[in-house]
C-alpha cells in the first residue's frame, strides 16, 4: 500500500474514533452525579442531602445496585425523593426496590410527582411508601436533627392531585396553595427549612415564601442540551427553552435546585445524562 493510502486509512480511523467519542459523549446515558453547595446562616455543621427525582421505574443495574452504591458512596444525611418516583406505564418493582434499600440505611422523606397523581392509586404508593419507614410530606413538615442541630423538611403534593382537570401554571388548584400555607405556618424562625415540590416553575409561590431551599424535579434537564449554549429545549410545562431545566437558581430570599431526574427516557437524552443530585447545605463563618 502506498504512503497515501496508508494516511488515508490512518485519518479515516482517527475520524471514526473521533465520532465514536463524540456521540458516546452526547448520548451518553450513564449516571452522572452533580453536587451543589448552599451557604446558611442557619446551621452550625454541614449537611448532606442526595435528591433522588424522576425515577419514573427505570433501572440501574441488577435490582438499582449501580444507584444505591452511588447514594451509599456520597454518605447522605438524608434522602429526599421529590416526586415522580413510580410511573403510570412502568411496573413498580425498580422503585420499591430503590426505596427498600434506601429507607434501611438513611432517613428518607417522599412527595408525589405528576405521574404518581395520575394513577388511581396513589393512595395505595403512598401507605406502601410509609410502609418502609420513609417519611410521605404531603402539605405536612418534620422537624429532624442532624449534627446536633434541628432541620425542617416540609413537602406538597404534585398540583395534579387537586386540578381535576389538564395541569398548567395558570391552574394550579387552590388544595396546593393550602398544602404551601400551611408548611408555611409551621416554618420555625432561625431553622434552615426545606420545601420538597416537584415542579421547578411555580418560582411565583417559592419567592419570599419563608423556606431557605425548594426542591425540584420534572423538567428532565430540557431533554437536549447544548452545554454551556442552551441549558434545555424543552420541558413540560415550561415549553422550549425552559428557565428552570436544570441548576441552582438563586431566587429573591430562597435558592431553588431543580434535579435533571433519572429517567432513561426513550427519547434520547442529548448531552444530559441522568443524574443523581447531592446538596451540600454549609454554615457561614462568622
Amino acid at each position: 500500500m502506498s504512503d497515501a493510502g496508508k494516511k488515508k486509512i490512518t485519518a479515516l480511523t482517527a475520524i471514526t474514533a473521533a465520532c465514536a467519542v463524540f456521540f458516546s459523549a452526547v448520548f451518553w446515558q450513564g449516571l452522572a452525579i452533580r453536587t451543589y453547595t448552599v451557604h446558611t446562616s442557619k446551621l452550625k455543621s454541614p449537611v448532606r442531602i442526595a435528591l433522588i427525582t424522576d425515577l419514573h421505574g427505570s433501572l440501574y443495574g441488577s435490582s438499582q445496585k449501580d444507584l444505591i452504591k452511588a447514594v451509599k458512596k456520597q454518605k447522605p444525611d438524608l434522602v429526599l425523593l421529590s416526586g415522580d418516583i413510580f410511573d403510570e406505564y412502568t411496573e413498580d418493582d425498580n422503585a420499591e426496590r430503590l426505596l427498600t434499600a434506601l429507607s434501611a440505611f438513611y432517613p428518607c422523606f417522599y412527595i408525589t410527582g405528576n405521574h404518581e397523581n395520575w394513577r388511581s392509586d396513589t393512595a395505595e404508593i403512598k401507605e406502601w411508601v410509609r410502609s418502609c419507614g420513609i417519611t410521605v410530606l404531603e402539605g405536612t413538615g418534620v422537624t429532624v436533627t442532624v449534627n446536633n442541630q434541628k432541620l425542617q423538611i416540609f413537602g406538597v403534593d404534585d398540583p395534579e392531585a387537586f386540578s381535576g382537570s389538564s395541569y398548567s401554571e395558570n391552574t394550579v388548584g387552590s388544595g396546593w396553595y393550602r398544602q404551601l400555607e400551611t408548611c408555611q405556618k409551621e416554618i420555625e424562625d432561625g431553622t434552615f427549612c426545606i420545601l420538597m415540590s416537584h415542579r421547578p416553575e411555580l418560582v411565583a409561590a417559592y419567592e419570599n415564601s419563608g423556606f431557605d431551599l425548594v426542591l425540584s424535579g420534572h423538567a428532565h434537564g430540557g431533554q437536549w442540551r447544548i452545554p454551556g449554549i442552551v441549558n434545555g429545549i424543552y420541558s413540560p410545562n415550561q415549553g422550549f427553552f425552559p428557565q428552570f431545566a436544570g441548576g441552582l437558581y438563586e431566587l429573591e430570599n430562597t435558592d431553588l435546585i431543580v434535579s435533571r431526574g433519572l429517567c432513561k427516557n426513550e427519547v434520547p437524552r442529548v448531552f444530559n445524562p441522568p443524574e443523581l443530585v447531592i446538596v451540600n447545605m454549609k454554615p457561614i463563618c462568622r
